[in-house]
């Protein structure tokens, strides 16, 4: 809604941490809605309806600390 809060859905990091980054929504059918190899860009949600989703995001930070976080996140209209 533009009020400056929740309105994107990214990684919440400080600095230049990333030697790879990339995350990837999906829709509840496995359709991927959004994806990102910048970490500063954010999913908004725009285009898609009320409804839970699935997220993806994959790392590996400059100190060699890789892996990856899964989860869902819910929109709400």
């Amino acid at each position: 809604n533009d009020d400056g809060r929740n309105d994107l859905f990214k990684a919440v990091f400080k600095g230049n941490i990333f030697v790879e980054y990339s995350l990837v929504i999906y829709n509840r059918w496995g359709k991927e809605v959004f994806s990102s190899v910048q970490p500063n860009e954010g999913w908004d949600g725009e285009n898609s309806p009320s409804d839970v989703y699935v997220y993806l995001l994959k790392f590996e930070l400059l100190n060699g600390i890789s892996g990856q976080k899964k989860g869902d996140v819910t929109l709400l209209r």
